[in-house]
């Protein structure tokens, strides 16, 4: 299986966490996130990531952490970094059930 993720994709907008870390998305927002559970995902998550410790997304999304997550989620395989909920979401054949204007 191959991922499709949307968080890729230009236009695509951020999630943010209600305790406040920058997202791929909404449905990264999970107990198990934050509980190291989802791989590279988990790894977001992190003190220094916090929106008290950074100045803008930019540098956020220039942390090892961030490119680490891409490298995984663009992989051609999935490993177990790959987060489960990303796998839910944007595996090829496992789209939810969210439906979109253009599709």
């Amino acid at each position: 299986m191959k991922l499709r993720p949307d968080c890729t994709k230009l236009d695509k907008k951020f999630g943010w966490s209600a305790q406040g870390y920058l997202l791929p998305c909404c449905w990264c927002d999970l107990k198990s996130t934050f509980d190291g559970k989802q791989g590279a995902l988990s790894e977001l998550v992190k003190e220094h990531l916090h929106v008290d410790k950074v100045n803008s997304i930019d540098e956020v999304l220039d942390t090892p952490e961030w490119k680490n997550f891409h490298k995984v989620i663009t992989n051609d395989k999935i490993t177990n970094e790959t987060p489960e909920v990303c796998i839910r979401h944007c595996g090829q054949g496992m789209r939810s059930i969210r439906v979109k204007e253009n599709d």
